[in-house]
């Protein structure tokens, strides 16, 4: 096998493959490189155009090797076996192109080798479609980080380590009531407007409409920034609605809430729903709470008269605080800034269809909704606390985009929002808010120290700030947006201590409705009206609703955390390079993104290339392996020198050598019918059934019907492998006649065609004699080549019955013969003449 690959033999396929090789490792050398790099252009080339030229440089190698090797397989087949010489030309025609190809794949049989060549021929033709697959253009981004020092456009950023907004204003009066003279010294606050705005806006809006309110500077779409930490306001909810206890005989409490119920109609049973801190809602028993206006709430109760004596009845209660002792489940919320518990309606309430009528009309139901107590009710707590929190933030597609995550090892200091002075007994705080953060016009007249958030870690971070005026004007802030003067009726007090117990809180705040719009819509009646905010008929999400707060707060404190880091004109000072924005309340610096397209190289689709230079490799092998040798095959491949002078080697159509062969050239001279119905003989009109009557006096009709019998099959005995299985082919059933040439078995052979009567295994006795018996035996005729009358006449003698008496070579051969010796004589005839 090793002489068969030599270089010298195989010398320009060996190139071709190592070329291949070559192209190929250049392109995996590319895509390595530029995967993931900027697009190029030099001079108009692109990594397209090297790449596709050096997918067609593969193409072509492996084309051509594949080629040589198929072209070679004609001879490898030939030389082992007799094929039907269709054969020879259908590989010779795969090795031209895929139609070939196809041809060699679908109708030859028994040569895979030479199928897989003819399958690589078609894989060949993808590898440049492939190959414009390998590179995808890909949009991409890339960030370039910018600080003070940079020029251009910066990527800009707001935190804060502080909160200082906010101011508070004392007021001492000196009074004198008969003789007993006395100071009296309150405080009141003032928080800048930009916070009032933005928790009022917090209010109507969703968690992620206030991320994009965080004050971001980018100058492109696009920009990032590394995680920083900020002081903010952060939020908690709880569910509490396992602590709502109904209390039966809520009478005396419920009638003493001012402008609630018409004196004249005390006395009707009401049941409450009761949280551990005091806080309640109550409506009068067999009553539904959800009513529109009037007159259609007096048919709202199963007795006419208690729904007479009602105004409205509460759909909603909320008690709001900025001291931990008196919440339901923020008691050991120590930074806290306001809490707000919400007794309210179930989901399942809220998302039924509210009806076009409130009543039935046997006044009996409410359609959909049911009558107090039976109503699902639930309970909710949610604080606003102050806390540390990181963030990381980007900016995509003009979108801000943030992870926010609370650093919750800060807590607050033990020794910050102290108190840092005594007045007068007016301003005592009392000892259940000694350590709240909750403003008092009174006891808050005091100083405080500023509130600090630490590490519990004990690392040395630094300590966030909010100074003890922003702390005390947030508080008051709160109480005046979401406190109600609900409990503040003496009656009241008296009532709520007398039944749910001393201390209790009651409410400060309730919602009635839903009510009906003239517009349509539906609304709650709040009060304060702020409440609507945390909760509404539409807007119920109380987590969502103080999420949006929180998120809103912190965005403002990060916008404006003291007055000196508040936007300036442009002419105050060094600018970060953005119109209206100075360094301080933008004071992180990020990275700007820009636009640019990169390779992203598709490495799957390499595996065509890569393949089809292994299989062309070990179809090289093959072919090489199966070549030459000891009685191997001669390298000729495609040679079409070596296809004409060597042709008598492939197994010609009349060569057969068995008996399968000889069957199927019967078939293929029979027509289908009774006595063959397995002949596969078919001509149109334009084939012999157009002269039937020119060549045999028939019509078309007679000619289908005595056709059969009138053909003679007569199979040639050429070869030595024919002579082997004459007996065989002899049997067929069809075959009308055996016929013979030593010439032929001779050359066959490879000896001289004149020498057969010399050659073992051509002679009369090994060849002749055999097919003649085996003819005669089987009743078949049999005939014989003779070169001229004596040899004819011999065969004869010998029992042939058909014979050829001469060739056209040689009767020409011997006519030009004796021409040439007449001319020699009469030539002759006249020189001596002369």
């Amino acid at each position: 096998m090793c002489r068969s690959f030599r270089f010298s033999l195989w010398g320009l396929q060996i190139y071709a493959l190592a070329g291949a090789v070559a192209c190929f490792g250049v392109m995996l050398w590319l895509f390595y490189y530029f995967d993931g790099k900027d697009v190029f252009e030099w001079q108009g080339v692109t990594l397209n155009t090297i790449v596709s030229i050096l997918s067609v440089a593969i193409k072509s190698s492996v084309v051509f090797v594949v080629a040589e090797c198929m072209a070679q397989w004609k001879w490898i087949l030939f030389a082992r076996k007799e094929r039907l010489l269709i054969d020879f030309d259908r590989i010779d025609g795969a090795v031209r192109g895929p139609l070939g190809s196809l041809r060699v794949l679908l109708r030859t049989h028994g040569a895979w080798v030479v199928q897989f060549g003819a399958l690589l021929t078609i894989l060949a033709i993808g590898l440049d479609p492939f190959a414009q697959q390998l590179i995808r253009l890909e949009p991409d981004l890339f960030f370039i980080p910018r600080n003070s020092s940079s020029s251009g456009p910066l990527a800009l950023n707001s935190y804060a380590s502080e909160y200082a907004m906010g101011r508070t204003m004392k007021t001492v009066l000196t009074y004198n009531i008969s003789g007993d003279v006395g100071v009296s010294t309150t405080v009141s606050t003032e928080l800048p407007l930009s916070m009032q705005g933005t928790i009022l806006n917090s209010l109507s809006r969703s968690p992620a409409e206030a991320e994009q309110e965080a004050l971001v500077r980018c100058p492109t779409s696009n920009c990032t920034f590394d995680r920083f930490t900020t002081v903010g306001i952060c939020h908690k909810c709880n569910d509490i609605s396992s602590s709502l206890q109904t209390v039966r005989d809520f009478s005396d409490v419920y009638y003493a809430i001012p402008n609630t119920w018409r004196a004249s109609q005390k006395g009707s049973p009401v049941a409450a729903l009761v949280l551990p801190n005091g806080q309640f809602i109550a409506n009068p028993d067999g009553c539904a709470p959800y009513n529109d206006l009037w007159p259609e709430r007096l048919q709202q109760c199963k007795n006419a008269s208690v729904g007479a004596g009602q105004r409205e009845m509460y759909a909603v209660t909320a008690y709001g605080t900025g001291n931990p002792r008196r919440t339901v489940s923020m008691g050991g919320m120590d930074a806290l800034l306001w809490s707000t518990s919400i007794i309210h309606p179930s989901p399942e309430v809220v998302s039924k269809p509210v009806p076009d009528a409130w009543w039935a009309d046997n006044g009996t139901e409410t359609e959909g909704f049911g009558f107090w107590p039976d109503i699902p009710m639930r309970a909710t707590e949610c604080a606003l606390y102050y806390c540390v929190k990181d963030v990381e933030s980007t900016v995509q597609g003009n979108q801000l985009r943030g992870v926010v995550t609370e650093r919750v090892e800060f807590r607050r200091h033990p020794n910050s929002f102290k108190r840092l002075e005594e007045l007068g007994d007016n301003n005592q705080i009392p000892e259940d808010e000694a350590d709240s953060l909750e403003f008092d016009n009174f006891w808050s007249a005091v100083d405080y120290s500023d509130l600090q958030l630490a590490s519990t870690l004990g690392s040395k971070e630094t300590r966030y700030n909010i100074s003890s005026q922003s702390v005390k004007a947030l508080s008051s802030h709160f109480q005046g947006l979401l406190r109600g003067q609900w409990n503040n009726d003496t009656d009241f007090r008296d009532a709520l201590d007398a039944k749910p117990g001393h201390g209790k809180v009651g409410f400060n705040g309730a919602s009635t409705g839903p009510l009906r719009e003239n517009q349509g819509g539906i609304r709650m009646r709040a009060d304060p009206p702020a409440l609507d905010g945390l909760w509404g008929w539409s807007r119920n999400d109380v987590e969502s609703n103080f999420a949006a707060l929180a998120t809103s707060m912190t965005n403002e404190m990060r916008r404006n955390p003291r007055p000196s880091a508040a936007p300036r004109s442009l002419n105050d000072g060094p600018t970060t390079g953005l119109s209206g924005v100075r360094d301080g309340a933008l004071s992180l610096y990020g990275s700007v993104g820009s636009s640019t397209t990169l390779y992203r190289i598709e490495w799957p689709w390499i595996a065509l290339h890569g393949a089809m230079l292994v299989f062309s490799l070990m179809f090289l092998f093959l072919t090489a392996s199966s070549s030459g040798g000891r009685g191997g095959v001669p390298l000729w491949k495609s040679s079409s020198l070596a296809a004409i002078g060597h042709g008598h080697e492939v197994g010609v159509l009349l060569m057969h050598t068995d008996s399968e062969q000889a069957e199927t050239l019967v078939r293929a001279c029979k027509y289908p019918s009774a006595r063959w119905p397995k002949g596969t003989r078919h001509e149109m009109v334009g084939g012999a059934l157009g002269y039937t009557w020119v060549g045999f006096r028939q019509t078309r009709k007679e000619y289908l019907h005595s056709a059969n019998d009138n053909v003679m099959v007569c199979v040639q005995i050429a070869s030595r492998r024919a002579l082997e299985n004459v007996e065989e082919i002899a049997a067929v059933d069809g075959v009308g006649m055996l016929f013979v040439g030593p010439n032929d078995v001779a050359a066959y052979m490879g000896h001289a065609p004149f020498g057969h009567a010399e050659i073992p295994g051509v002679d009369e006795a090994a060849a002749t004699a055999r097919v003649l018996k085996a003819g005669l035996d089987a009743g078949k005729y049999v005939g014989h080549f003779a070169t001229d009358a004596d040899a004819a006449a011999a065969r004869c003698k010998q029992g042939f019955h058909f014979v050829n008496c001469g060739a056209d070579s040689i009767a020409i051969e011997r006519w030009m013969s004796g021409e040439m010796g007449r001319l020699k004589s009469l030539i002759s005839e006249d020189v001596s003449g002369k």
